[in-house]
């Protein structure tokens, strides 16, 4: 995994939490390219900066993979 790009949210208590936009660099660049016709964001993957995976739920509005209770919102230009 690499660090693609990082952006800060804020959860509904208000604490802001930095989440990170990461590029699988395992599979080959073949494969990439095929998913990423298909996708654009096919290999990009978001977590918080201790490990836990993000999921996006729509632009600006994202949840803590087993956590549905910690919704995190985002005004960041760089939040996908």
């Amino acid at each position: 995994m690499q660090l693609k790009d990082s952006f800060i949210g804020n959860d509904t208590e208000g604490h802001q939490i930095t989440i990170l936009v990461v590029r699988d660099t395992v599979n080959s660049k073949s494969s990439k390219r095929r998913r990423a016709h298909k996708s654009p964001s096919a290999f990009q993957e978001l977590q918080t900066t201790d490990g836990r995976r993000v999921i996006r739920i729509e632009r600006g509005t994202y949840e803590v993979v087993g956590h549905p209770n910690i919704r995190i919102t985002s005004k960041d230009r760089n939040a996908p």
